[in-house]
């Protein structure tokens, strides 16, 4: 009878079950992604034919009497709110309206256009986001799902078919590009892919202040990188611990957007005037 060695099958039941390999990861069937992209917009291509309602009027006209330089226009919102339609501090969101009005005019049909192209880009990235984040034989379907439950969710129609949704569609796109730009830069042990992804972050920040704790879901992803043993908690904290402090440059630029809202808007939180 050959004796069996309890220190290796110890070692063997705390190992995770699925831990990261280093190097670039597989790149992502282009197919599914085509998919992605034509089913997420299908039943909302109706809207591009729609007109202007409630404060879609109101932004437009503003917009369309403005005379200045479209990057000056942009500095001038970001740094002290000049010349927008809005109290809310949301230059970038009101700079892309001013740049689509004077490419292609103020038919509705070209911001209607605008706004299902950030839902197509947002719908994409949530694919992209779940196909790293689910295993197994089904991770192909489980992530297309993911993304069409996204994009098809009833309150969707209203954020593409109304203009003034802009900054939420803005942000929205901004932010889950940057959250899977910083995973696939994670996976791959690739710091520019990484910071672009801090970057597109940022920048959402500038379209709509709700994206400002996205980041935050980053903390959980050890989680999902394979599995600690129950008890351990020591192991679960430190490894949280570590991602947490890996997400540093989301603090710093953090602290640059609040920095420029207090200067445009004399507050950190608030300050939207009356």
């Amino acid at each position: 009878m050959t004796p069996t060695s309890s220190t290796g099958s110890s070692v063997d039941s705390q190992a995770p079950l699925s831990a990261p390999v280093p190097g670039r990861s597989p790149a992502l069937p282009a197919r599914d992604a085509v998919l992605v992209l034509a089913l997420a917009t299908l039943p909302l291509l109706a809207v591009s034919g729609g007109g202007f309602v409630a404060d879609d009027f109101f932004f437009v006209t503003v917009l369309e009497r403005t005379t200045t330089p479209l990057f000056q226009y942009l500095t001038g919102a970001v740094l002290a709110m000049r010349e927008v339609p809005t109290t809310f501090y949301r230059p970038l969101a009101m700079a892309s309206l001013l740049a689509e009005i004077r490419a292609f005019g103020s038919d509705p049909w070209a911001l209607h256009l605008g706004n299902l192209v950030l839902h197509a880009a947002a719908a994409l990235a949530v694919w992209g986001i779940a196909r790293r984040l689910v295993e197994g034989p089904h991770a192909r379907v489980a992530s297309i799902v993911a993304a069409l439950a996204w994009a098809w969710f009833p309150r969707r129609v209203e954020t593409v078919a109304w203009i003034s949704c802009r900054p939420d569609l803005l942000a929205t796109a901004l932010a889950t590009v940057g959250l899977w730009m910083w995973v696939e830069g994670a996976r791959g042990h690739r710091t520019p892919l990484r910071a672009a992804g801090v970057l597109a972050w940022g920048l959402a920040l500038l379209a709509k202040e709700s994206v400002v704790a996205l980041p935050l879901a980053l903390v959980a992803w050890p989680a999902l990188e394979g599995r600690v043993p129950a008890g351990d908690v020591l192991a679960r904290f430190t490894r949280t611990a570590a991602r947490s402090v890996a997400l540093w440059p989301f603090v710093l630029m953090g602290a640059v957007y609040f920095a420029l809202r207090r200067a445009a808007t004399g507050a950190l939180v608030g300050g939207y005037g009356t």
